[in-house]
């Protein structure tokens, strides 16, 4: 169909003792040889697993050469060792080695915590929100006056401490 050339309409495969036919309806016929064993078969099959074999190598390898964070925004066994960021004094948490492991900048690392800390703290503020706001109007379109007072009363933590921070930077 490209370039001038037409495919038959319909053609039959007969399989001979290494060697195959081509029947088309248009009256012709095509002879391909057929290797007699199938070294070339496999030959091609571990060509198209190559890629996929490199990359579950590199993936492998890839896994040994990556390390642990420096630093933990929550508390976990790993990192049991509570700091605070010399500006803004957002908590912190590290191994208990990291005095002797940490070699880099502290003053970078410490900006990096603390715009980590305030992009989480903002997004779970703006979810809370979001979920007070959902809680306030079905409890008015249900008319459930206890639903009502809940969502009126429900603590924004994300939020408090996002006011917080305001207010340290303002003061700091």
């Amino acid at each position: 169909m490209f370039f001038g050339a037409t495919f038959p309409s319909s053609s039959v495969y007969r399989r001979g003792r290494g060697r195959t036919t081509f029947y088309y309806s248009n009256g012709g016929s095509s002879q391909q040889q057929g290797e007699g064993n199938q070294e070339g078969g496999n030959a091609s099959l571990a060509l198209q697993l190559l890629p996929v074999l490199f990359f579950i190598m590199v993936t492998l390898l890839s896994s040994f050469f990556v390390s642990d964070p420096v630093y933990s925004l929550s508390r976990t066994q790993k990192y049991n060792v509570k700091r605070g960021t010399q500006d803004l004094d957002v908590p912190y948490f590290v191994k208990e080695t990291f005095a002797n492991d940490f070699q880099g900048n502290l003053k970078r690392l410490e900006a990096g915590i603390e715009d980590e800390y305030i992009t989480n703290t903002r997004s779970e503020c703006y979810k809370q929100r979001n979920y007070k706001e959902h809680m306030l109007w079905r409890a008015r379109n249900f008319g459930d006056e206890h639903m009502l007072q809940q969502a009126k009363t429900m603590a924004l933590p994300a939020c408090d401490a996002m006011q917080q921070l305001r207010q340290r930077t303002r003061h700091g």
